[in-house]
């Protein structure tokens, strides 16, 4: 029951409040009513590399680190997006850490809502303070997300504004909340872009709110780009780190669909093994950016898990008690 609250109620309240705004913003604009067909993630093809890596563990860790710091780096947003998405399972890991700190500082809103909820993602506690930070943003829509990315760690320090959220009266300080809402990026609009960033798990790989939001964004312009049953189906089995269940996602992390890859990618942190590893850094040498993203988290996570105090890192019950309202 708690796991369902925190993935769904929460984020069912800022659905709440958001979906009619974005929802008229999205029929009433001129690119909405005369968008073409959506695409997928345009292929990104990379020299294969995974058969060399196979027989040095140190140099695939370097390399799986360096694909990601390379998309961070150049910046580019889809890419950089889906980048967050992975390094939103890298909770406790330092690099991780300094990518998602420096994201949350980027000049597009877009990539800021993504980093802000990856730190929420990660559970990592070591983003507190970025988020407080965070909280002072110009943009609505990253305060919202940094105060749902706080509260999932049992910080409180947002809860003015997930109450004015929840009941219309915002009293977020300097009325950071009372500006128009962002019209979200057009590439946010396209169902493959969404599927891309994680809306095709729910509101779980996503993050909360914002994994909510495009969903809902996702079934008002449908599209055929993603299998989200699939998809769902491929978290689930993670759960239970069976031989037959690895078997079946390391086959679908060579799948048609690349979202199924990427969940597939996703889902094989959870199992161990040199078939694990080695399917992993196939997936390095994926056409899809987003897969190579997540091969690369999850290979990290498998050859490298985090230990004692790293580990502490992201599972500390630090809260922190919003201070009563003056009247």
């Amino acid at each position: 029951m708690k796991v369902f609250c925190r993935l769904f109620v929460a984020p069912s309240i800022l659905l709440l409040a958001f979906s009619p705004i974005w929802a008229q913003q999205a029929s009433s604009s001129p690119a909405a009513q005369a968008a073409p067909p959506a695409t997928d993630e345009p292929d990104q093809p990379v020299a294969s590399q995974s058969a060399k890596l196979k027989a040095n563990q140190s140099e695939a860790l370097a390399t799986a680190w360096q694909i990601m710091q390379s998309a961070s780096d150049a910046s580019k947003l889809q890419e950089h997006i889906s980048l967050l998405v992975a390094l939103g399972t890298l909770g406790g890991y330092k690099q991780a850490e300094t990518m998602i700190s420096t994201a949350m500082k980027d000049h597009d809103v877009d990539i800021r809502l993504a980093a802000v909820a990856a730190a929420g993602a990660s559970q990592d506690h070591a983003l507190i303070p970025d988020l407080r930070i965070a909280m002072e943003d110009q943009a609505p829509e990253v305060v919202v997300t940094a105060a749902a990315s706080l509260w999932k760690m049992g910080d409180h320090t947002g809860i003015d504004v997930l109450q004015g959220v929840l009941t219309g009266q915002v009293r977020a300080k300097s009325g950071l909340l009372k500006s128009s809402m962002h019209t979200v990026n057009r590439d946010l609009h396209d169902p493959s872009m969404m599927a891309t960033m994680g809306a095709e798990e729910g509101a779980g790989l996503l993050f909360g709110p914002v994994g909510i939001a495009i969903s809902a964004a996702k079934f008002a312009h449908p599209g055929p780009s993603a299998n989200s049953p699939r998809v769902i189906v491929a978290a689930l089995l993670a759960e239970d780190p069976s031989e037959a269940n690895k078997k079946d996602l390391i086959q679908t992390l060579k799948d048609k669909d690349p979202f199924v890859r990427q969940a597939s990618a996703k889902a094989l942190a959870k199992f161990h093994g040199k078939d694990v590893t080695d399917a992993l850094l196939d997936g390095l040498d994926d056409a899809k950016p987003s897969v190579r993203f997540m091969a690369a988290a999850s290979y990290i996570r498998v050859a490298s898990p985090l230990k004692g105090t790293e580990e502490h890192r992201t599972r500390k019950a630090t809260s922190k008690k919003a201070a009563p309202k003056q009247s």
